[in-house]
């Protein structure tokens, strides 16, 4: 059976194995527990979220173009052209998305950038 962690685990154990640290997802979801900043059932505590230590992104329908920017400041150094709104949401072309994935599995990306572009991915396609 494979266990799905809540992205800001996967977050903290990439952080760790990038910073050398042998961890197990187990052991940061139990730390983030431990320090309260997620609760048991995986969701921000109320003071992860008031400290600025998780982030809700939530893309409402029908954005403008620059809502969306601000929304995932990530995007904002592609080209406009590769995004498309589509039934009120902000899609991007599928030549992006396989280069920003790649970006990502070469770790050419920041932590902050890998939150926001796993953020839009999430409902989008499994990354």
């Amino acid at each position: 059976m494979k266990i799905i962690y809540p992205p800001l685990v996967e977050e903290g154990y990439r952080y760790c194995l990038s910073k050398g640290v042998a961890t197990t997802k187990e052991e940061v979801f139990l730390n983030l527990v431990k320090q309260n900043i997620l609760q048991e059932n995986g969701q921000p505590t109320k003071q992860a979220l008031d400290k600025g230590f998780v982030r809700e992104f939530t893309e409402d329908e029908n954005l403008t173009y620059g809502e969306f920017i601000a929304l995932y400041p990530a995007f904002s150094e592609y080209d406009p052209s590769y995004f498309l709104l589509i039934d009120g949401f902000w899609e991007m072309h599928r030549t992006l998305q396989k280069e920003i994935i790649k970006q990502m599995k070469e770790k050419k990306l920041t932590e902050k950038e890998i939150m926001e572009i796993s953020a839009y991915f999430e409902n989008r396609i499994n990354l």
